[in-house]
């Protein structure tokens, strides 16, 4: 893949200076950069199996990670990693985050208990996403016959979220409210993952953000 390349054209210009009464005109050279716009890689999508099993979710690359701090230090690595020059201007199509599930749960690490520390995380995960990204999307935390002690904490990450993503124009997938308002019929024998309508209809959901 090729990066960003930096040429150099040289521009005559004309410089008229006023002396002592007198036009004198100097010919220099102007040294301008010119860049060529560098290619971008395909899809990436970072996040849960829970949301990979959507259908178009990961229709291109995959990275199962669970924490969203997992997730900021994936995408920071891939810098180093060569495959997309970023610091030559390549960026990545699209990055589909699928992150968040964990936190709810309480096995984030370190736990993101508080909804300050939880906004802080996610906002970075935002970031650093779209430094490497032309395009961004979101997936919230589903619901998944969560106990009702997590619904409120569920429903107000999700309100960070979207804050969060509303505030750099990213769009979210809103999986969550598809799997609420289906109920347990969208939730799989295990009682847990979504069945293969909850896929589905997380899967028309994220066809609004493309």
């Amino acid at each position: 893949m090729h990066g960003r390349r930096n040429m150099r054209v040289i521009v005559p210009v004309l410089v008229v200076a006023l002396v002592s009464g007198f036009v004198v005109g100097l010919l220099i050279s102007v040294y301008l950069p010119v860049v060529q716009v560098a290619p971008v890689a395909g899809q990436l999508y970072l996040g849960d199996k829970v949301i990979s099993g959507v259908p178009g979710i990961a229709a291109g690359e995959s990275e199962i990670v669970y924490h969203i701090s997992d997730g900021i230090l994936s995408l920071e690595e891939r810098r180093y990693e060569g495959s997309v020059d970023f610091d030559g201007g390549e960026r990545l199509a699209e990055i589909v985050l699928g992150l968040g599930v964990h936190a709810l749960q309480g096995s984030d690490k370190p736990y993101a208990g508080h909804p300050d520390l939880f906004r802080r995380r996610y906002a970075r995960l935002l970031d650093t996403a779209l430094d490497m990204g032309e395009r961004v999307v979101a997936v919230n935390i589903p619901w998944l016959n969560w106990v009702e002690e997590k619904v409120p904490r569920g429903e107000r990450w999700n309100g960070i979220i979207a804050e969060e993503a509303g505030r750099r124009g990213v769009c979210v997938v809103d999986a969550w409210a598809v799997m609420w308002a289906c109920g347990m019929g969208c939730i799989s024998e295990d009682g847990y993952h979504p069945s293969p309508l909850g896929y589905e209809l997380i899967a028309r959901e994220a066809e609004k953000c493309r």
